[in-house]
């Protein structure tokens, strides 16, 4: 039966997203990038322009990996530092869904889209299908 379902459906993501440990082969660049989002959120505020230009060109993998590096480099969750740092208006919202890996993040917007009296049907549509 297992083989059967296995057949018919597809894999929305690289196998790499899935696996428990993804810290030894993170790499220097995770940790530059880890490394420049920490330097963006010190002090007063934070700077937006170094969040986007760190967080915003990274592929689903490489968010997965700086989920996982972050909190290892500076003893705190990077999901929680975005909800510290950039409140809860919009940027604050994407920046949350880029500080994890694309299957917690779509399953975030999934709770996001169903949250509160009624639901996003778009939304919901969009990641669904």
């Amino acid at each position: 039966m297992n083989n059967y379902l296995e057949d018919k459906t597809i894999s929305l993501y690289p196998q790499d997203l899935y696996d428990e440990d993804l810290t030894p082969d993170c790499g220097v660049a995770i940790d530059d990038i880890c490394t420049e989002i920490n330097e963006a959120c010190k002090g007063w505020g934070k700077d937006s322009k170094r969040l986007i230009a760190a967080m915003g060109n990274t592929t689903g993998i490489e968010r997965k990996k700086i989920s996982i590096r972050f909190p290892e480099m500076f003893q705190k969750e990077l999901e929680k530092l975005m909800k510290e740092e950039c409140n809860n208006n919009d940027f604050g919202l994407a920046m949350k869904f880029l500080s994890n890996g694309p299957v917690e993040a779509e399953c975030m917007m999934l709770k996001y889209a169903m949250d509160g009296f009624g639901s996003d049907k778009l939304l919901l549509y969009s990641i669904l299908c």
